[in-house]
């Protein structure tokens, strides 16, 4: 007969412990899952984010420091070859609308002529006036320079682009009402206003939902690819001349 030392102590433990610390080891592990592939999740959604608000706001000052530069001449500290300009038959902005117009696959493109000696993406430009072309093209903003042989995506993830010119239509210089590209006519640009819609890289939201963005006078949408959007509108004043 087998008998334990005195004073010796055997521990163990029964199935019913090992299948409580077993359960309480899978709740830790799966809310350490769930915690760390929330943390990962609000990530993407926090870094999307910020993606979607740099790129529009890039794109809107792109443009807006273009816009502002029409009908410009090199600087020499004389007005006069600005009003010259202006008489000249120069047109300094021009804009198209919608899909019809060359390049652009979706929205607005819109052209920018001014004194330079590079266009929109640093070539070096033969003959003044720089010829500047922006429009949208596979979701991406491209610009077309006149001393560019092909043109460049500059912003990626920016679906669309609109615009309207505040024209001045009784000879005043106060912008009377804003038109389309195809209504402006022989009437003085006063300002310009765009609309940029931004989306995400990535398909960061739970589900589909159906949405629709007003750009200026039109709307995008709906949209079904779980991606997040930006809509920024911006209003550019340019020189009266215009």
């Amino acid at each position: 007969m087998n008998s334990s030392p005195i004073g010796s102590t055997n521990f163990g433990f029964s199935i019913l412990e090992l299948l409580i610390s077993m359960t309480i080891g899978i709740i830790l592990s799966v809310g350490l899952i769930q915690i760390t592939s929330y943390n990962k999740r609000m990530i993407e959604i926090n870094g999307d984010a910020v993606f979607i608000q740099e790129n529009a706001r890039f794109a809107i000052s792109i443009i807006r420091d273009s816009i502002r530069l029409a009908g410009n001449t090199v600087g020499d500290g004389d007005d006069s070859n600005y009003d010259q300009a202006c008489s000249d038959n120069f047109v300094p902005l021009s804009g198209c609308d919608g899909i019809a117009c060359d390049n652009n696959d979706t929205g607005d493109t819109i052209t920018i002529r001014h004194e330079a000696t590079t266009d929109c993406l640093g070539q070096a430009v033969a003959v003044n006036p720089a010829v500047d072309t922006y429009y949208i093209k596979d979701n991406n903003l491209f610009c077309l320079g006149s001393g560019s042989v092909t043109p460049q995506a500059l912003i990626e993830e920016i679906e669309t682009m609109h615009f309207l010119y505040g024209v001045d239509t009784t000879g005043d210089l106060s912008i009377n009402q804003y038109v389309k590209a195809n209504q402006v006519g022989t009437n003085k640009i006063l300002s310009v206003q765009v609309g940029i819609l931004a989306r995400s890289a990535n398909g960061v939201r739970y589900k589909d939902i159906i949405t629709n963005y007003s750009l200026l006078d039109a709307t995008a949408g709906p949209f079904q690819d779980k991606k997040r959007r930006l809509a920024v509108e911006s209003t550019i004043a340019v020189r009266s001349c215009l």
